[in-house]
C-alpha cells in the first residue's frame, strides 16, 4: 500500500523512519522504561512558560 506514494519527497525519510523507530513499537517484547521514568522531563516541558524570552521569534502573539 505504502508503495503508491513513492516518488513523494517525504517518502524515504518516512521509510527510514517507519523501519528506524515504528516498527518497533509493534514488538510486544520490546523493553521500554515506564511512562514514570519519563514525567520530571514531561512536567519540565509542559510546566514551562510557553512564550517566553527563549521563543520570543515564534510566538504569535506579543
Amino acid at each position: 500500500m505504502r508503495e503508491q506514494f513513492r516518488g513523494h519527497p517525504a517518502f524515504e525519510m518516512t521509510e527510514r523512519f517507519c523501519r528506524d523507530y515504528d516498527q518497533v513499537s509493534f514488538d510486544p517484547d520490546y523493553e521500554t522504561r515506564p511512562v514514570e521514568h519519563f514525567m520530571p522531563r514531561i512536567r519540565a516541558i509542559f510546566g514551562r512558560e510557553p512564550c517566553g524570552p527563549h521563543t520570543r521569534a515564534l510566538c504569535p502573539v506579543a
